[in-house]
């Protein structure tokens, strides 16, 4: 049989985009086998599919997670807005949950730096009138 799941809830539901903070999963987790060990929670954009936005915490050797134990995380980066919490954890956790990130925006409308394409500086982050807050390029943000 395989492991299943199923994510309850996230505490808090709120945080900012500045220091560490401390989140808590609360799952159930059935099921057993064989699995490789670590633990993982993710941010994503959506709450299915979606991009992934930031690695939240990881470890790659642990092998024992309790539901509600609380992980040391960073939203710093992560523009303000609704995202979604996903943790993979001997199977991935369903379904991901939100988290509002409140803080500074780090970007502007004018805010581009080291930025070029097909060799001319890019200046500004507006494409046909919108703003673009971020790009990412085979999984690595290029511009934030």
């Amino acid at each position: 049989m395989l492991f299943n799941l199923d994510i309850v809830s996230i505490h808090p539901t709120t945080v900012a985009n500045t220091g560490t903070e401390s989140m808590s999963v609360y799952f159930i987790l059935s099921g057993d086998g064989l699995v490789l060990p670590g633990v993982t929670l993710s941010l994503y954009s959506s709450s299915t599919g979606g991009s992934l936005v930031k690695v939240l915490y990881n470890d790659n050797l642990r092998t024992n997670l309790n539901s509600g134990e609380p992980l040391a995380v960073s939203f710093s980066g992560v523009e303000p807005g609704t995202y979604y919490v996903e943790l993979q954890y001997k199977a991935r956790g369903t379904p991901r949950k939100a988290v509002t990130v409140t803080g500074q925006s780090s970007g502007g409308s004018t805010d581009v730096r080291n930025l070029k394409l097909n060799g001319t500086t890019i200046t500004s982050n507006k494409l046909n009138g919108s703003n673009v807050s971020n790009e990412t390029l085979n999984g690595n943000k290029v511009y934030e």
